[in-house]
């Protein structure tokens, strides 16, 4: 069953791809932080600049699976920016490299002509991780459970 996020005005948005625990932080953040129309994706497709030269990885389960475009979480546009975002139960120093990825490779892929925002969404994040986003300039929203 295909996952609904309620976005600005009670607007039902699909967002296919999130797990419940992913969904329930982007709801909490959608409720608390967004309260005026603006465009928002989920599973937003980023190609890869540089074709990987192995089609398929080996996963730690044993089992081959095929390499597939990375895709952000969730994306809000504004008209003065916008936001990528990773949304991850206790997030770590991976959703920091995720979000770094999303930014880079949204730039080189999308072309926007404003600027574009990183932003992890989680229910807890660790003093090592929120000093590295204060470094790197990564905006992050815990949630208040």
């Amino acid at each position: 069953m295909a996952c609904v996020i309620r976005g600005p005005g009670g607007v039902l948005i699909r967002a296919p791809h999130l797990a419940k625990y992913d969904r329930d932080i982007v709801q909490q953040f959608l409720d608390d932080n967004v309260h005026t129309p603006c465009q928002i994706l989920f599973d937003v497709p980023l190609p890869p600049i540089v074709e990987p030269k192995k089609q398929v990885i080996k996963t730690p389960a044993g089992q081959w699976k095929a390499l597939k475009a990375k895709r952000i979480d969730m994306v809000i546009v504004r008209p003065t920016c916008v936001y990528v975002c990773e949304a991850k139960p206790g997030a770590s120093a991976m959703a920091v490299g995720q979000v770094l990825m999303y930014q880079e490779l949204y730039h080189q892929y999308y072309l926007p002509t404003v600027p574009v925002i990183m932003l992890i969404l989680t229910d807890r994040l660790d003093p090592d991780v929120q000093m590295v986003c204060a470094k790197k300039r990564i905006l992050y929203y815990e949630t208040q459970t």
